[in-house]
């Protein structure tokens, strides 16, 4: 029996077209599959299905895609179909031919795919004047569409067992046809955020009542709910509560499971999250493991065989796999990914299976994403050089595998870029973004939206370097692709307005300096980018307020940036009025953030210090360093920053000894961390300088000095040949970062 399975999603961005263009690869090694874009306004599957020179080479992935008898794809479909009702959708898919490597060697396979059309000259023209609305009233579209659904699911040579339908977000005539009308099977995507559940679970409940108003029978839609691009490494509580909160706000969902557990269903189906597959468009179900629990693969088979059963083989799909491919105690690549969900990461106990998961993936491409995984994991807990080497590796095995200007090249580089980044080796980090740029750039073109955040990391670096007129052009630029894409008004752009809107200010700040020393028309340029910024603050303010509510967290922090735009030009009341909302909407949050509400009193009590109300002000920055405590743990380098603002504070009230021993904390922090990650914290060197003025005003002569810069040092581990190597590094690290650090 053929079914329509429909691809849904809310809002975009949550994994639904990585998820049907692997599951449909999956469906088609041994079904007869028919794949449509439906996202006529923001059209992405056909990114999935190019072929590659480097991979038409090895013969794994998608190796050939036919050209239809007619262009325009699905729009050109819709076009002809006003002025002829017989029009004939054979038309216009064209065959795509895919490969991967199994236990029978290789085996290549097609199905059939009809694009958005968007490849077309005159798309954009097509698209805007074709309207739904008059297709249904005066173009008898129901009546097409039926027929076409009817023929996709025939039993004779022209149907199909499986019809996958990528629909458009929200709620726009597209996505009714597609949700309402034509599926037989509904795949709910979403993510982990109030935003994409609750509206998930809004539209799940209306549905079916939606469904019913047709005016031909539909039987109720069977719908599977899939958490998309999960993590639960990072904040494995959090993890389990959102688990239970699916669990029993979604059971309705599941009126097709027979009884069996909703949570058992929930963990096995959703889509766990790696950064290795969160760039570009990848198929992991090609080019790696099915049977790995670590990897997306063995969770899209399972959801691809629940669709293919028509949600029918619960119990035997489910049990299957939790007692067949449960991965082995020997397993080392599944050890290392259980490893890299831990909080805290074992290095040794890293570098003990590694060698272990070379010889079990032998280099392939499973071996080159696990090391790519375990570099970001060291990366984002601060072990700069493993993530370096790691990703170095990863990089090579890519470069060797698909070429050097493949996008999983690209990846690495630009991991590679924030490591060196975080490490405060800026020149370096500038040079490895630009290198991935140019390879992204070569594959999606200069305004594909994927290109936004590999942007935004350039400008930052950028700004660290005191280059902002470069980086405001790129945030600009980033403007552009996102509203294009986008529209105007969607909470990605809010974001990049305030990115723009912030950078204008510290561009306002540099012109205010150059002005005062003898350039006077620069201070009117400051004005102007002041008043700019206001206004793009305020307009991201209401476009969040708009999509989400007045006391969301994106509102709060649209608050706290518009108080630095006021504090900018001396308007501290009314800065504070804002940074005090900010604190108040985030402490009023159901599920608070302490990292952000430490952020936000770290930046009332710097506002307060500078406006000499200094009691007001410590107490901001000791509830900011005591959230730090519970958040980050009592070493680690946030604490640290707290440590030394505090200090600052410390010092201006005449507090010399306070001052000295929060410096002295701080440095212990900074200097162990140091140690243990071989080159110096960014900070450390600031830290370092605060530490050596505060000595001296306690009127310490110079060996006194140096004997207490030698106790911290070995203290945390250096002796004089390594203190020594540090305090060279510290220079080299100082010649290439001199930007700003707001939040230390």
């Amino acid at each position: 029996m053929s079914s329509i399975i429909t691809f849904y999603s809310f809002k975009g961005g949550v994994g639904r077209t990585f998820a049907l263009a692997n599951i449909a690869v999956l469906l088609a090694k041994k079904n007869k599959v028919l794949v449509i874009d439906w996202d006529l306004e923001a059209p992405g599957l056909d990114y999935y299905f190019q072929p590659t020179p480097e991979i038409s080479k090895q013969m794994v992935g998608v190796i050939s895609t036919s050209k239809p008898l007619k262009p325009g794809g699905l729009i050109g479909l819709l076009t002809e179909a006003e002025t002829d009702a017989q029009a004939d959708w054979r038309h216009y898919y064209k065959t795509v031919t895919v490969c991967d490597h199994n236990s029978l060697g290789l085996e290549a396979y097609e199905f059939s795919f009809i694009s958005t059309g968007t490849q077309s000259s005159n798309y954009s023209e097509k698209l805007h004047k074709f309207s739904w609305t008059k297709f249904f009233s005066d173009c008898s579209g129901g009546e097409i569409l039926n027929r076409w659904s009817d023929e996709w699911k025939a039993t004779d040579s022209d149907g199909y067992d499986f019809i996958f339908i990528d629909s458009r977000t929200g709620l726009t005539d597209t996505a009714g046809i597609c949700t309402v009308l034509m599926p037989d099977i509904l795949a709910l995507v979403f993510q982990a955020n109030n935003q994409s559940f609750e509206n998930a679970a809004r539209f799940a409940s209306n549905i079916q009542s939606s469904r019913a108003k047709l005016d031909l029978y539909r039987p109720p839609v069977k719908i599977l709910p899939l958490l998309s691009k999960f993590h639960r490494s990072e904040e494995f509580q959090e993890a389990q509560n959102w688990l239970r909160r699916v669990t029993d706000e979604m059971a309705f969902i599941y009126d097709w499971r027979k009884d069996y557990p909703v949570r058992q269903l929930v963990e096995a189906t959703y889509i766990p999250y790696f950064p290795y597959y969160s760039f570009g468009e990848p198929l992991p179900v090609l080019t790696d493991s099915l049977t790995d629990p670590g990897l997306p693969g063995y969770k899209l088979n399972i959801a691809a065989l629940l669709l293919a059963s028509d949600l029918e083989e619960i119990e035997h799909i489910i049990l299957h796999f939790s007692t067949t491919n449960v991965a082995k105690p020997e397993d080392a690549a599944t050890k290392i990914r259980a490893l890299l969900e831990e909080p805290f990461l074992e290095l040794s106990e890293l570098q003990r299976l590694l060698p272990l998961a070379k010889q079990q993936l032998q280099e392939g491409s499973a071996y080159a994403a696990l090391l790519y995984d375990a570099g970001v994991a060291l990366r984002e807990q601060s072990h700069f050089a493993e993530a370096e080497d790691h990703l170095g590796l990863a990089r090579e095995l890519h470069e060797r595998q698909l070429g050097p200007n493949d996008p999983a090249v690209a990846r690495d580089v630009e991991q590679l870029a924030m490591s060196m980044e975080s490490a405060g080796r800026l020149d370096e980090a500038e040079l490895l973004l630009r290198q991935a740029l140019a390879i992204h750039e070569h594959h999606f073109g200069s305004a594909h939206p994927d290109l936004s955040a590999l942007l935004n990391r350039l400008a930052k670096v950028l700004v660290a370097r005191e280059r902002p007129t470069e980086a405001e052009a790129i945030m600009r630029r980033i403007l552009r692709i996102d509203e294009q894409h986008y529209g105007r008004g969607d909470p990605l752009v809010s974001r990049d307005i305030n990115n723009l809107a912030l950078l204008l200010v510290e561009v306002a700040a540099d012109l205010d300096e150059k002005g005062l020393r003898g350039e006077p028309l620069l201070l009117f340029k400051a004005a102007e980018l002041r008043l700019e910024a206001r206004r793009l603050l305020e307009r991201a303010m209401n476009i969040d307020k708009h999509h989400f509510t007045s006391r969301h967290p994106a509102v709060a922090a649209d608050c706290n940036n518009l108080a630095q735009a006021m504090r900018s030009i001396g308007r501290i009341k009314e800065a504070e009025r804002w940074m005090r909302l900010a604190l108040e909407i985030d402490e009023k949050q159901p599920e608070r953030d302490d990292a952000a509400i430490s952020r936000r009193c770290n930046n009332l009590g710097s506002l307060l210090f500078e406006a000499g109300r200094y009691q007001e002000s410590e107490t901001q920055m000791r509830r900011a360093l005591v959230l730090d405590e519970n958040t980050f743990g009592l070493n680690h380098p946030q604490v640290a920053y707290r440590l030394n603002n505090l200090a600052a504070l410390q010092q201006q009230i005449g507090q010399t000894d306070s001052a000295e021993a929060s410096l002295r904390r701080a440095l212990n922090i900074l200097f162990r961390f140091s140690y243990n990650n071989t080159q110096p914290e960014p900070q450390l060197r600031s830290v370092l300088a605060n530490y050596i003025d505060v000595l001296r005003r306690k009127a310490c002569s110079a060996d006194e000095i140096v004997h207490r810069l030698t106790e911290l040092s070995q203290n945390a581990g250096f002796d004089e040949e390594g203190f020594r190597n540090l305090r060279m590094q510290m220079l080299g690290t100082a010649r290439g970062s001199q930007g700003r650090n707001s939040e230390a």
